[in-house]
């Protein structure tokens, strides 16, 4: 992928060298030369938009069952949009992947997704629609205002203005004072998102929520999602297991001292999973937000693992690379020679060794069924 994304990059700068000598070149500043001008644009148009977002890969799940997806809003009448101060409740959109030849008599394990920063329920699609093929129910949550869209009763709303500038202007190394406010502000807001639709899930027994294994909930979560996930894990006890896809314990940061962020010492009270790319994981002891991850990296207790997939980016984590290899290189600060498909292929496989090796796997077994996805309104 690097050298197709440099290659890309070198037929860009040819054709911008192109465009600036016809600017210029005064024997050109009639008709014919103008329309040479005008026709070297468009194609730097057309080349960009090749280059950004080239036709991205289907991937289909592989796993035997059929799926069915629904994608709801969920309102939480006990709290306040704090995006706005028009007294609306706080709504967030789920999207949930299930078996369709699922009984009563055969229940499946949940996992809860939380997007990242500028993603949507849709960011790990991949990863859901796997897990669903296999017998697990997959919902993600898509936090209004922190998504970069969600659909809330239908209507698209947008990423605020104001969550846009926090991320983008966060400096843990520079502020930290800042930063734990921050981390404070997101945590406070995405992970009371994650225990209202848990509980939500928990206490509903109609349609597909009558499917779910109730003793059985992983929290999962890419990025800041993945410090989302790893908050809920660290307060509820109904929560058999979390994975963060590198992500920083953003709950767990108390306070600075010292010029250093102060987190919480007690141990992590669940099962947890800590997936990392090349874009953190030489740098786990050197970024102080990253201390506590260091911390579990080293720390020899069977109840905690960690995975390193070595030749990816952390966009490379969620399926933001079948949109956009270019930008996903771009954004990780460092490029996969994979495919799309070989990188999620190989989180999928990490993620479902992990639920075999900690028992948290379906009962029920169909290998006799194809695996199509059925969209359902």
């Amino acid at each position: 992928m690097r050298n197709r994304n440099i290659s890309f990059i070198i037929i860009l700068l040819l054709e911008l060298g192109f465009i600036f000598f016809l600017a210029i070149k005064k024997s050109n500043h009639y008709l014919p030369g103008y329309l040479g001008l005008v026709a070297s644009i468009l194609l730097l148009i057309s080349t960009g938009w090749m280059t950004l977002f080239p036709k991205s890969q289907i991937i289909d799940p592989t796993g035997p069952h059929q799926i069915l997806v629904e994608d709801i809003t969920l309102t939480d009448n006990a709290r306040l949009e704090t995006y706005k101060d028009d007294g609306t409740k706080r709504s967030v959109e789920v999207k949930f992947w299930y078996p369709k030849d699922y009984s009563e008599e055969s229940t499946c394990p949940l996992v809860v997704f939380s997007h990242g920063s500028f993603g949507t329920v849709d960011n790990n699609e991949t990863l859901m629609k796997e897990l669903a093929s296999r017998g697990y129910i997959s919902a993600s949550i898509g936090h209004t205002y922190q998504a970069f869209t969600a659909k809330i009763n239908g209507e698209k709303i947008g990423m605020s203005s104001t969550f846009r500038k926090e991320i983008m202007g966060v400096k843990p190394e520079k502020n930290k004072e800042e930063a734990v406010e921050l981390f404070n502000k997101w945590m406070n807001l995405t992970v009371n998102d994650a225990l209202f639709v848990i509980d939500t899930i928990k206490n509903n027994n109609d349609s597909f929520y009558k499917l779910i294994d109730k003793s059985k909930i992983c929290m999962m979560g890419h990025s800041i999602g993945g410090s989302t996930a790893l908050g809920v894990g660290r307060i509820r006890e109904d929560i058999s297991c979390v994975i963060a896809l590198e992500s920083p314990f953003m709950y767990d940061v108390k306070e600075v001292k010292d010029g250093k962020f102060v987190f919480n010492e007690t141990l992590y009270p669940t099962k947890m999973l800590n997936v990392y790319s090349d874009s953190s994981y030489s740098k786990l002891s050197k970024w102080n937000q990253y201390r506590q991850n260091y911390k579990y990296l080293n720390l020899n207790d069977e109840n905690y693992s960690n995975v390193y997939l070595k030749g990816l980016g952390h966009m490379h984590l969620c399926d933001f690379q079948l949109l956009s290899p270019f930008l996903s290189w771009i954004l990780s600060g460092c490029d996969s020679s994979n495919s799309a498909k070989v990188n999620l292929d190989k989180i999928n496989k990490t993620i479902l060794d992990y639920f075999t090796q900690i028992s948290f796997i379906n009962k029920m077994e169909n290998e006799n069924k194809t695996s199509v996805l059925v969209e359902q309104n």
